[in-house]
């Protein structure tokens, strides 16, 4: 079979996303050309489950993000690529979770809403063991996320989800929908509602836990960790794909440890086998969170159901 060098890769990538921008031709993507309706494309799941609890009837949402890919080290197809076709706002993370989304969007028309959610948003700092920095000084991926300088997963914070990012997103579905104003409006009250209890139940919940410490593979949980006064006590890598040291491992045991750890949390997008392997060393199991969900998964098919999921899977560690 004929391989192709990258430089013809690029250029048919980008013939390939013109054209999918001219015809807007994707018969699998719902309200294509209706313009009763708004369509929206996000990078990842709970974006899009946001969005539709704002939007209700009056948007077409549709996610690139497949389940069980990570957004760190996703390359989109061009079948993913063709979702963006005829899309009105386009909704992405940034900060670094998900820069192929730039790639994508480069040959979009000029009318087209890039909505950025990182943006104006104070990054908290992303946990971070000083031993595999300096291990892996000279790594690609070490020197993206030292530059990035900052925790990109704000949606797993919902507080931060109600008071910053629904009003935002409200503001843009009206701009592109001046008619359906007081409706897009009225959803995200009733969503900002349901959020607030749902943040009322998973408060409820941390307040009986008897640790507020644990370890995962990367540092993912910072947000969801600070607002219920929690502790990413230590991560395994500071960035999915990366193989941390030996002298880290020994580390991370001894902060097991000190903790009492007896799980390990993983996520269903990453390769389990470290996190198993430090799991075996303190006698202990890997459990797993999951910041991303799906439509096809049970109990994480919406991003409130994402949110209980995850207090569950904590509350059975440190309860």
């Amino acid at each position: 079979m004929r391989k192709f060098q990258p430089a013809v890769l690029i250029i048919l990538v980008a013939l390939f996303s013109l054209n999918f921008w001219v015809c807007g031709c994707d018969e699998n993507t719902r309200g294509i050309n209706e313009q009763e309706s708004v369509k929206v494309v996000t990078t990842i799941f709970p974006l899009a489950d946001i969005v539709r609890n704002i939007g209700g009837e009056e948007v077409e949402v549709s996610y690139l993000l497949p389940s069980g890919a990570s957004p760190h080290t996703f390359d989109p197809t061009v079948e993913q690529m063709k979702k963006m076709s005829g899309a009105d706002v386009f909704v992405h993370v940034g900060g670094g979770l998900d820069d192929w989304a730039t790639e994508i969007v480069k040959g979009a028309p000029s009318d087209l809403e890039i909505v950025e959610l990182t943006e104006g948003i104070q990054l908290k700092e992303a946990s971070s063991p000083t031993e595999f920095y300096e291990e892996t000084a000279n790594s690609d991926h070490s020197s993206t996320c030292k530059k990035k300088g900052g925790d990109p997963h704000i949606w797993l914070d919902p507080l931060l989800v109600r008071d910053e990012v629904l009003p935002r997103l409200e503001k843009v579905l009206a701009e592109a929908e001046p008619a359906k104003e007081d409706y897009f409006s009225d959803q995200r009250k009733l969503y900002t509602q349901q959020l607030t209890q749902t943040h009322a139940e998973i408060e409820k919940k941390v307040s009986d836990f008897s640790s507020n410490q644990f370890i995962t593979y990367h540092s993912a949980w910072k947000y969801f960790a600070d607002r219920y006064g929690l502790e990413e006590a230590a991560v395994i890598a500071p960035y999915p794909g990366q193989e941390p040291s030996a002298a880290w491992m020994a580390e991370l045991v001894g902060v097991a440890e000190e903790i009492g750890a007896c799980v390990i949390f993983c996520e269903p997008q990453l390769n389990p086998a470290v996190a198993k392997q430090l799991a075996e060393e303190i006698g202990g199991e890997v459990a797993y969170l999951d910041p991303l969900g799906g439509e096809d998964l049970e109990n994480r098919n919406s991003y409130i159901e994402l949110l209980l999921y995850n207090i569950m899977k904590l509350e059975k560690a440190l309860g």
